[in-house]
C-alpha cells in the first residue's frame, strides 16, 4: 500500500482528496517538483529543492514547508514506501478557493502533496545503446540559473 503526505498528514494513497476548487486542478495554479531515489538515497536533493524555490517565487507562491520540513518528509515517504530505488512526486497548489476566480485570492493556503512509486529504469539494453532525442530551446523562457 503506496504511503502519501497531503496537507499535514501521511494517509494511504486511496484515502487522500484534494478539493474539486483547488487552484491547482481548475487552472494548474502549481509547481511540482520529481526527485529520483537512489538505494533510498534522494538524488541531489539540495538542487531540487532550490528548483522547486525558484518556480515557486516565479508564481508568487509562498513556500507553506520550506526547504529543512521537506528534504524531512521526503526521508520520511521514502522509508515509508517500498522500493530502493523511487520516484518522489511533490506538488504545492495555490489550494482551494471559495469560487472559480482567475485572480489570486487574498488569503491563499497552498496544498501540499508528496508521494512516492518505484523508479522504473531503462533496461540494461536500452542504456547501452541509447535512444534518439531532439531539444529545442523553449520559445520566451530563460534559461534556468546553474544551481
Amino acid at each position: 500500500m503506496t504511503t502519501v503526505f497531503l496537507d499535514g498528514q501521511f494517509m494511504p494513497i486511496a484515502e487522500a482528496k484534494v478539493s474539486a476548487m483547488d487552484r491547482g486542478f481548475l487552472f494548474g495554479d502549481g509547481a511540482y517538483e520529481v526527485i529520483p531515489v537512489y538505494s533510498r538515497r534522494p538524488f541531489r536533493l539540495a538542487e531540487h529543492l532550490a528548483r522547486l524555490r525558484q518556480t515557486l517565487d516565479g508564481i508568487r507562491l509562498a513556500d507553506p514547508l520550506g526547504a529543512a520540513e521537506w528534504a524531512r518528509l521526503i526521508g520520511e515517504i521514502v522509508a515509508r514506501n517500498a522500493g530502493e530505488d523511487q520516484s518522489v512526486y511533490l506538488q504545492i497548489t495555490r489550494g482551494a478557493d471559495t469560487r472559480r476566480n482567475h485572480a489570486f485570492p487574498a488569503v491563499a493556503v497552498p496544498t501540499a502533496f508528496l508521494m512516492s512509486e518505484p523508479l522504473t529504469t531503462p533496461p540494461p539494453a536500452l542504456r547501452e545503446t541509447g535512444i534518439a532525442a531532439i531539444s529545442a530551446a523553449a520559445i520566451g523562457c530563460n534559461p534556468p540559473p546553474r544551481v
